[in-house]
């Protein structure tokens, strides 16, 4: 089974899906994909990260470039640097 997710922003959808997964995995489904839950500090978004949900990793994907640290390196995309 494959699930879109959709909505509008700060609905809830990443909250959804890492609770919808968490609920599959401990009833023994194969539970696997990624999230992109945001990244904040104080209450100003300053990026996204990769979270594999089968394996629970956490990756920086992308940060605002004003506020990326020194060592965050990668392309720029519009505000973000990914």
């Amino acid at each position: 089974m494959n699930l879109i997710v959709t909505g509008e922003v700060q609905s809830g959808k990443t909250t959804w899906c890492r609770r919808y997964s968490r609920w599959l995995a401990a009833r023994h489904f194969s539970v696997g994909g990624i999230l992109c839950p945001e990244v904040r500090s104080k209450s100003t978004r300053i990026g996204y990260d990769v979270l594999d949900i089968q394996s629970n990793r956490v990756a920086a994907f992308g940060r605002v470039a004003s506020v990326a640290e020194a060592d965050f390196a990668g392309d720029t995309v519009g505000s973000y640097i990914i």
